[in-house]
């Protein structure tokens, strides 16, 4: 059931985290940072200004339960400080603003080739652009198959389940030859719990530019999609600077609830317990 790959626990000292979900290393001068990318010329320290204002407000917004799109307007972005656009000109990119603030990453709120953020990347000395995408889930209406596997019921039912893996997707429209190219850039995934407020953040997963192009390029239609399950294959989950659900507890407690299998369901129970009791769950 879990991967190599899945994480517990997350780390948030911002020097070893922000901006780059890969790699820890650590910036003790913030101010001597040197940008290698000319397209994004914000200074290393106020990006790191930025995005730990964006983490204290995600932080209080969770902890006190706050709707955090009512709070869209108070998130710096890479071109504008808080309250200098008008609501109505952020709504249409809190897709993009809300997986940035969780990432350590900035979103872009002017026009920069139709990149969605951007991270800085640590090992290169230079800002990388990022594509956010979020699907969303019912907890609730999950069922679980006679073989252990998640899977979402069709509404009709003469329509077998289908996986979840192969469910949730990230979409994509493509207009062009020369707009596909441009997908070639770093995509993640946020994937969300309609049917749980209380943790309403499953997980977020990465591919890099190369294997988003890739996965895009296996259409030609104009509406195209990159499956959970080719993130999940070749990519990876990433650390976030707020806490998430995560999709290894998520799984579990799928399985621990709804296995048809009561000696199965009993084993789940008791990994969740363990998992519990030794503080692997965030």
């Amino acid at each position: 059931m879990m991967k190599n790959n899945t994480k517990y626990k997350i780390e948030t000292n911002i020097n070893h985290l922000v901006g780059n979900n890969v790699t820890k290393t650590n910036v003790t001068n913030v101010t001597k940072v040197v940008n290698n990318n000319k397209k994004y010329t914000m200074l290393y320290s106020e990006y790191i200004d930025k995005v730990e204002h964006n983490t204290e407000i995600l932080r209080n917004a969770i902890k006190n339960n706050i709707n955090i799109n009512s709070l869209i307007g108070q998130f710096h972005t890479y071109d504008h400080k808080p309250g200098e656009l008008h609501w109505s000109l952020l709504a249409p990119k809190w897709a993009d603003i809300i997986p940035a603030a969780f990432l350590g990453h900035l979103a872009i709120t002017g026009s920069h080739n139709g990149a969605d953020g951007i991270r800085f990347c640590q090992d290169n000395n230079e800002y990388i652009e990022t594509e956010y995408k979020i699907n969303t889930v019912r907890s609730e209406k999950i069922i679980i198959g006679p073989k252990g596997g998640m899977q979402v019921p069709s509404n009709n039912k003469n329509t077998t389940p289908t996986g979840i893996t192969s469910y949730i997707s990230a979409k994509f429209d493509i207009h062009s030859a020369s707009n596909l190219v441009t997908k070639n850039r770093e995509t993640y995934l946020c994937l969300t719990d309609v049917d749980n407020t209380e943790k309403h953040f499953i997980d977020f997963w990465k591919l890099s530019g190369e294997d988003a192009l890739a996965a895009l390029r296996e259409s030609d239609k104009k509406s195209r999609i990159i499956s959970l399950a080719k993130f999940i294959n070749l990519g990876n989950t990433v650390d976030s600077l707020v806490p998430q659900y995560t999709w290894t507890r998520f799984e579990l407690d799928q399985k621990r609830k709804k296995h048809p299998n009561p000696i199965e369901r009993k084993k789940f129970q008791r990994l969740h317990e363990i998992l519990l009791r030794e503080g692997k769950y965030l």
